[in-house]
């Protein structure tokens, strides 16, 4: 019997990714190759045929993953011992891509996500779900437990994009505030991209809509706190596996999407980890 699911409208979005991940999955030149998304959108019952035609998110998607995949491998590759946090981690699989390369894990999402998610994993020794909104403090001290005065990585996949701007600085002001020394990735929308939502392939098939968006990646250095972006990339910084096999329309998007400021991200919080 098929899983049965029930979100809110941004919490919805989540489906759009993994059901990205599981099309990618069946192409002959698979980006991220996890078989796992493919199982998992064979046991929920949703109607993922409503997002048939979003090609440009299905790959946008996939090459968003393998970016943020390669990224936290490096930063695990300098500091095994580190913790990472996904912020938002609804159904995704990057514990799992990433072949235990991580020794300390936090997937953290609203409660609703989360109990979607323990239907389909578990925890263990390594890693800890916790429930909580990212814009409250009360999941702190669990990932402060978790890493002990190890180094953090947070990442955030496809998340700010449903947040206002007032709500990504408060959660910068969080983690500047306690968790000096620690990394943030994340991805931004540029504003013509929010302004012309209407037109996009997948999110209109869902009640959510993007709420930010920022021309120049650079402002949150303006925004008087200890934070300083250290990268910014495009899809055409995807790894070259990634980037081979590729269709002319779909790289046709990806210069689309660069001309509409869409950025992924890294930045450090100014301090040592505690």
């Amino acid at each position: 019997m098929k899983e049965r699911v029930q979100l809110g409208a941004v919490q919805e979005t989540l489906l759009i990714p993994l059901w990205a991940r599981a099309v990618d999955f069946l192409k002959p030149y698979s980006i991220l190759k996890d078989a796992q998304a493919a199982e998992l959108v064979k046991r929920i019952d949703y109607d993922f045929s409503k997002f048939a035609g979003a090609w440009k998110s299905q790959v946008g998607c996939c090459l968003r993953g393998a970016i943020f995949d390669q990224w936290t491998r490096a930063e695990l590759a300098q500091d095994p011992e580190m913790l990472v946090v996904e912020i938002g981690a609804g159904l995704d699989t990057r514990y799992e891509r990433l072949g235990g390369a991580a020794r300390r894990w936090i997937d953290l999402d609203l409660p609703d996500t989360m109990a979607l998610r323990r239907r389909f994993f578990a925890e263990n020794s390594q890693r800890r779900f916790v429930e909580g909104s990212v814009l409250e403090a009360d999941w702190v001290n669990p990932v402060r437990e978790m890493a002990e005065g190890h180094p953090i990585a947070f990442v955030t996949d496809g998340v700010f994009i449903y947040f206002s701007e007032e709500d990504v600085k408060r959660l910068f002001g969080l983690l500047a505030r306690h968790f000096p020394g620690s990394s943030l990735l994340f991805d931004n929308l540029g504003p013509a991209m929010v302004k012309h939502q209407s037109t996009h392939d997948s999110v209109t098939k869902t009640a959510a809509k993007f709420a930010w968006g920022m021309a120049d990646v650079r402002q949150v250095e303006t925004w008087g706190l200890p934070c300083t972006l250290e990268q910014t990339a495009s899809f055409f910084d995807a790894p070259q596996e990634a980037l081979r096999n590729l269709l002319w329309m779909e790289r046709a998007m990806l210069l689309l999407s660069k001309w509409m400021k869409y950025r992924l991200n890294r930045v450090r919080f100014g301090g040592s980890h505690p």
